[in-house]
């Protein structure tokens, strides 16, 4: 059996409680066959949805949170286009945790 990866993003806001809302099936063999259809949503504690669950792309997800590289590294010295290290090294230290969790995850693929 497999199923289709879902992706949904919602920056969480501190204190706020959600939940997931989804038609729940009754039976195994229901889940099953809803599972080529699919979707989730992210609602918060008033009721209001948030977010919405999509079919995950990695490639995509890729591209879309590319950090642009820096002109200069995060002590203003300027960063060589001759090195690629240095620029790698530059661009993790102001990634965020979820850019850094893609680019390891495109990396060891």
């Amino acid at each position: 059996m497999s199923c289709t990866r879902q992706n949904a993003t919602k920056a969480a806001e501190a204190g706020e409680t959600y939940r997931f809302d989804f038609d729940q099936p009754e039976s195994r063999q229901e889940a099953e066959q809803e599972m080529p259809e699919f979707s989730a949503a992210i609602v918060s504690s008033a009721g209001m949805t948030v977010a919405s669950s999509t079919v995950w792309d990695g490639k995509e997800q890729m591209a879309a949170s590319r950090t642009p590289i820096p002109a200069s590294s995060s002590d203003g010295t300027p960063v060589s286009g001759d090195n690629a290290l240095e620029q790698l090294k530059t661009i993790w230290e102001t990634a965020s945790d979820e850019e850094k969790k893609a680019f390891l995850r495109w990396a060891f693929e």
